[in-house]
């Protein structure tokens, strides 16, 4: 695809992204209660967006991976890299909002405010935290050890480091932590509207975060950012 219809889709993208931010809170307030509920429609969503960022990062790491590594640019190597990096951020994410498998595995308890889900009554819930403190472990030391923050730092050089999409990921993410909080909610509003609140900032969050990793892929392939890897 030209790069001019590719910096077109990801402006569109980009708007779409800051009106559905700014709907989350009048979507919260319309929607039923229960599309919030663990398991519901809302949540199925942030699922559906954590398969498509995690199958855009496999996606990037396999027709990489198959280029001979003459062929493979600077830029393109950190592509190759932080793809690997972005699998197993996906992979966490996506076991965080299915409780490490509790909304397939169990049958949960349905309480006021919908069904809830405890890894605790997994068989492998001993080993849930252990794994994800090697892989957030690993990851880092992957990007440190590759010096990832060199590309990256040169695309910001160059202003072409998605800063936008960043500041809209962490418009969604603070609206997320902030809706746990009473002062953001008349005193008539109930727990239903801020858990809607938060789930659909969660998704929109998520949506960010794919748009980025989109841009970041796309910078790096065209080896726009060809310094500084190893």
């Amino acid at each position: 695809m030209p790069s001019v219809c590719r910096t077109r889709l990801f402006g569109i993208a980009r708007w779409g992204l800051l009106v559905l931010l700014i709907a989350v809170y009048p979507l919260a307030r319309r929607l039923p209660e229960r599309s919030s509920w663990e398991n519901g429609w809302v949540e199925d969503a942030q699922i559906a967006i954590l398969l498509a960022g995690f199958s855009c990062a496999a996606w990037t790491w396999s027709s990489l991976r198959r280029m001979p590594a003459s062929r493979i640019a600077a830029g393109r190597m950190a592509a190759l890299r932080l793809s690997l990096i972005a699998l197993a951020f996906w992979l966490l994410c996506a076991g965080r909002e299915t409780s490490w498998g509790a909304t397939f595995l169990t049958h949960g308890v349905m309480e006021a405010d919908g069904p809830y889900f405890t890894s605790s009554k997994l068989w492998y819930h001993m080993a849930i935290k252990p794994l994800v403190l090697l892989a957030v472990a690993a990851a880092g030391i992957a990007f440190l050890y590759w010096r990832l923050d060199r590309p990256l730092l040169t695309l910001m050089r160059r202003h072409r480091f998605p800063w936008l999409e960043v500041l809209l990921v962490a418009g969604a993410a603070l609206m997320a932590t902030l809706s746990e909080s009473s002062m953001f909610f008349e005193a008539q509003d109930t727990e239903a509207l801020r858990m809607m609140v938060e789930e659909l900032a969660e998704a929109v969050c998520y949506l960010g975060l794919l748009l980025v990793q989109a841009r970041l892929f796309d910078e790096l392939r065209g080896d726009r950012a060809a310094v500084g890897v190893d």
